[in-house]
């Protein structure tokens, strides 16, 4: 139900069975007759599904035939149990032939070590298969549950009747309902807000969640001006809170007004520290500081991000967070202030503790490039390639390869390769222009990337 929200909010035109489905119709005709019309076809593969459902031979059977037909659909794998030895057991020889197929597939991991709600690797990859439909990720960044409103009115000290307060609670919930529907409930924002204005409540959560939607992802930046004036005006009536000031570091960055935003977030920081405001801190404060290695790196300013990152990744350590992006943020800060050593000693460090991170495995095999240590770059390489894939591991990969002997068969099975997402192009570009000297077949990938790459012209 996650994935199906998420890829609909996404706008990918979704149909599953137990939603979509017609209640009066034969099953298995309806369904059959979805995969003959279908453009893609989504299996979410695990123990369960190849070992205990009376279907998925069946429809991957029928995805296959309609291949060989249509040349479609196109499969998505995606992986709901850690990868491992149940996708090479088989239990006849039809379901061998079918599932030796469907483990030629690139996947896409759901789950981390048997815990779904492992919000890096799950957003990670429902990026990827936004991408591969050519639509950006719509994330839903919870609008807050009502439990804080809840409190922050037992504690205030306005009077104001049962019947009133149930009142400012189901205004609440009707701005969420819509919300969660995508409506633009700005002006249902504005009059709940004037509604608690009536009551003489003098109430931070109203205003702070009205923040939270002007800021939400699904607007595209539409808001951002007016949520960063919103934020600022918070913090003038709410001078001791560190939300106000995360919410003004966070809204700045995104407007690129980064000495706003370092103000911001060492005001946050600072506040987080004071006795009243404790209960902000562990995942707040590990948020703030790594949102600040980040404008301290957009702003070039590496010496200070490296200190901020560092920090950040003592609250990982004792808290047992993991957060991919602060640590290729604090890898790329040694890497550039020529710490190699160091950095190699954290990678290996992570790598211990989360071994199915390819990203790791590539900043291992950049550190190794760079002390010309070409066998153990190739050796990070390969092993980030097994793990994930992508174009991206592979161009590093046959550059370290190149080295040694000539990989233009191996290139040109990679430019061959199905595109999984817009920023493929961009690597397949990369492969053309660096290991092909193929200028004009580099330009052709580049053009259709996501990004504007202008500096090969």
């Amino acid at each position: 139900m996650r994935l199906y929200a998420d890829l609909t909010r996404s706008h990918i035109e979704v149909w599953r069975d137990q939603i979509d489905g017609d209640p009066t119709a034969d099953f298995l005709e309806e369904f059959l007759g979805k995969i003959d019309e279908c453009d893609d076809f989504m299996i979410l593969d695990s123990k369960n599904y190849r070992m205990k459902s009376n279907w998925c031979l069946t429809e991957i059977e029928r995805c296959f035939e309609n291949r060989a037909q249509r040349n479609g659909p196109r499969i998505i794998v995606c992986l709901l149990d850690e990868d491992g030895e149940w996708r090479y057991s088989y239990t006849s020889k039809k379901h061998e032939e079918l599932f030796s197929k469907v483990n030629m597939f690139k996947y896409h991991t759901l789950y981390y070590k048997g815990k779904y709600d492992n919000e890096n690797v799950y957003h990670r990859s429902i990026k990827e298969i936004c991408a591969l439909f050519s639509e950006r990720f719509v994330p839903w960044n919870d609008i807050p549950q009502n439990r804080d409103l809840v409190e922050e009115l037992v504690c205030s000290n306005a009077s104001i009747t049962d019947i009133d307060r149930k009142t400012i609670l189901s205004g609440y919930e009707y701005i969420v309902q819509l919300a969660i529907l995508e409506r633009d409930v700005d002006k249902h924002f504005q009059l709940w807000i004037s509604d608690c204005e009536y009551y003489k409540l003098h109430l931070f959560f109203p205003r702070w969640t009205y923040c939270i939607w002007l800021g939400h992802d699904m607007h595209y930046g539409k808001y951002d001006s007016k949520c960063l004036l919103e934020f600022e005006k918070l913090a003038v009536d709410f001078p001791n809170d560190p939300r106000c000031f995360r919410g003004i570091g966070c809204i700045a960055s995104k407007l690129d007004k980064y000495d706003i935003a370092i103000t911001a977030f060492k005001k946050a920081l600072e506040l987080m520290e004071e006795k009243d405001n404790l209960w902000h801190k562990v995942n707040s404060k590990f948020e703030v500081l790594s949102n600040l290695g980040q404008v301290y790196i957009n702003t070039n300013q590496i010496d200070k991000a490296i200190d901020y990152l560092f920090e950040a990744y003592s609250i990982m350590k004792v808290c047992e967070i993991f957060e991919l992006r602060p640590i290729l943020n604090l890898v790329y800060c040694l890497i550039s202030m020529g710490r190699l050593n160091e950095c190699k000693t954290l990678l290996m460090e992570i790598i211990r503790e989360h071994p199915l991170e390819s990203e790791l495995y590539s900043e291992l095999g950049s550190i190794y490039s760079v002390e010309n240590d070409n066998d153990n770059a190739i050796k990070c390489y390969e092993h980030a390639y097994s793990l994930a894939p992508s174009v991206q591991n592979a161009f590093y990969l046959l550059c370290r390869k190149s080295e040694n002997s000539n990989v233009c068969s191996e290139i040109s099975t990679i430019l061959k390769k199905e595109i999984n997402c817009l920023d493929d192009y961009y690597w397949k570009g990369a492969i053309c222009y660096y290991l092909l000297n193929d200028i004009k077949e580099a330009k052709l990938f580049y053009n259709r990337s996501r990004c504007i790459y202008e500096w090969y012209q």
